[in-house]
């Protein structure tokens, strides 16, 4: 999990996951959603410096035997505590000595570089934490080719 969600997840696992804000579920191979919910059993004492996530161990009940030692599965999480966030393709975001920054259209089709904080990759998508709207036209594509005030032509 990311470090910013540690006391969260501290929360969860000191109340249990029996409370409405997050249930862990596994998605299995195949993509059958495993019915049995998971609770937290370990949270590491360090953060991965390199990735800034910390490891934790959920727990699952397996009494239909359906989980097996070395599946490859996905951990879903159910967060209901979570504000609206923007998500937009990754491709759009341009770093820059370790900041992160989209373009962004103006009224006269010129853009503007805005600086954004980032938050978890979901494919080929991530989640802007901080730094954009809902409504805010970014570029996608090209992002190499323009720089801060040039005009665009919009598709």
């Amino acid at each position: 999990m990311d470090e910013k969600e540690i006391a969260r997840f501290l929360q969860l696992q000191q109340k249990g996951t029996k409370q409405k804000d997050s249930v862990f579920t596994l998605q299995l191979p195949g993509g059958i959603v495993y019915e049995v919910p998971g609770s937290i059993a370990l949270i590491d004492r360090a953060v991965d410096p390199q990735t800034g996530t910390i490891k934790t161990r959920l727990m699952f009940s397996n009494k239909s035997n359906m989980l097996r030692t070395g599946m490859s599965c996905v951990v879903r999480v159910k967060n209901d505590g979570a504000s609206n966030k923007v998500l937009l393709p990754y491709r759009a975001v341009v770093e820059q000595m370790g900041e992160y920054a989209v373009f962004v259209l103006g009224d006269s089709s010129k853009v503007t570089q805005r600086k954004v904080l980032l938050g978890t990759r979901i494919k080929e998508n991530i989640v802007v934490r901080d730094g954009l709207k809902a409504g805010d036209r970014v570029v996608i594509d090209g992002v190499q080719k323009i720089r801060d005030g040039v005009t665009v032509k919009v598709n």
